[in-house]
This record gives C-alpha cells, sequence and structure tokens, in this order.
C-alpha cells in the first residue's frame, strides 16, 4: 500500500481545514464590527417597521433615478 491511496483523503482534510479557518477569521471580523457597533449606539436590533421602510425608501430611490 503506497502513499498514493491516501493522498485523496489528505487533500480534503486540508481543503476542510483552510475553510474552518476561513470561517473563524470571517466570523471574529463580524463579532469585532458588532462590538464596535454595540459600544457606539448601545444596541443593535432589526424592527420590521424600520426595514419596511427602508426598503420603501430604497425601492422608491431607485425607480426615481
Amino acid at each position: 500500500m503506497t502513499l498514493e491511496a491516501f493522498v485523496p483523503a489528505i487533500l480534503s482534510q486540508l481543503a476542510w481545514t483552510i475553510f474552518f479557518i476561513v470561517a473563524v477569521g470571517v466570523g471574529v471580523s463580524v463579532s469585532n464590527t458588532v462590538k464596535q457597533i454595540r459600544r457606539r449606539w448601545g444596541f443593535i436590533g432589526l424592527k420590521p417597521r424600520y426595514a419596511v421602510a427602508y426598503l420603501s425608501h430604497s425601492a422608491a430611490r431607485q425607480l426615481n433615478c
């Protein structure tokens, strides 16, 4: 049995490891951004009435351009 039999498994493990390292990096970046927003504004909330108003305003602005 040679090493060639294990190459696909090794490459697959390497790909998953790289993927998870990148995912953790993105998660840490998002976490830091959320912490900065919370420090500045005190809370993060998504209220449907504000979201609908924003989206309707954005759509109207796009149509008027």
